[in-house]
């Protein structure tokens, strides 16, 4: 008796009319068949527009959408760097000459003084380089959750001495010198070493540091915390009312035997600003 082969979608599954080739081709075709049946069904849904409308297929939706792609939005952040002298005018840093980190970018400022970084919305580190290295590192926590204008102001102040002591060592040929002076805030402040313009006994002018140039306070880095130089206690029998501001000291080593300190002399500081705002968009 002949036995009809059992058939599926029309395709004998076992036919003895067939060559071992040809029904391992057989085989394979019934495994892929359910396959390429469900993504042709899949792609008849998604291009078939809404019952009622005729808005874009939900396929050209998915492939623009970004729901469920994890990524937070972006936002603006522009980096200011400005520069002054003695609370004058404040510049804005040349090219190059301030470096900016923040959200894992390095960059240098512009010709302009500016950075404009894309940052995701959340919470981000923010640090400001001074590229030759004299300044030390701004840095700060940020929060962003809007465009924002982060200017951040380096100020160098000359502060005057309010006191000097001279011990020579002839036999040494130098000069110890202790100078005193007032700090009036010590937050984000830092010092460099003195510059000291003094007369020998001799009559011959000389500076310390040697080398100077007119743009710069300082030829040094600024990297003493006042917090570190020792405290001036205040004089118990003054009748002044207490004041704000605090007095140390600095000891300085002069070459030759110092007769006077000169009028010109100061101590460096450097005093540290910034300023977080919005950006208005017209």
């Amino acid at each position: 008796m002949f036995v009809r082969p059992r058939t599926w979608l029309g395709i004998p599954r076992k036919c003895k009319y067939l060559s071992p080739v040809g029904e391992l081709r057989v085989r394979r075709l019934s495994r892929l068949a359910p396959a390429l049946l469900a993504v042709a069904l899949l792609l008849l849904l998604l291009n078939s527009p809404p019952l009622g409308t005729d808005s874009t297929p939900l396929i050209d939706v998915l492939q623009i959408s970004e729901i469920g792609s994890g990524q937070p939005p972006l936002h603006d952040v522009e980096v200011v760097v400005l520069h002054s002298i003695d609370w004058g005018q404040p510049r804005r840093a040349r090219y190059g000459e301030a470096v900016v980190f923040l959200a894992g970018e390095v960059r240098r400022v512009g010709f302009n003084g500016e950075l404009l970084l894309r940052v995701p919305r959340g919470n981000h580190s923010l640090s400001v380089y001074w590229a030759d290295g004299r300044f030390v590192p701004f840095r700060t926590s940020l929060v962003v959750e809007k465009d924002l204008r982060v200017t951040v102001t380096f100020t160098e102040v000359r502060l005057r001495p309010e006191a000097y002591l001279l011990m020579p060592d002839v036999t040494k040929g130098i000069t110890a010198l202790t100078v005193s002076f007032s700090v009036f805030r010590l937050d984000e402040v830092y010092l460099a070493l003195p510059f000291i313009k003094y007369l020998t006994t001799t009559g011959e002018v000389r500076a310390v540091p040697p080398a100077s140039r007119p743009e710069l306070v300082s030829v040094l880095p600024y990297s003493i915390r006042p917090s570190t130089l020792t405290a001036v206690a205040p004089d118990p029998h003054s009748l002044e009312e207490e004041s704000v501001s605090s007095e140390f000291s600095l000891n300085v080593e002069l070459p030759g035997i110092a007769a006077t300190v000169l009028p010109d002399s100061y101590i460096p500081m450097l005093v540290i600003d910034y300023l977080v705002q919005p950006i208005e968009h017209g």
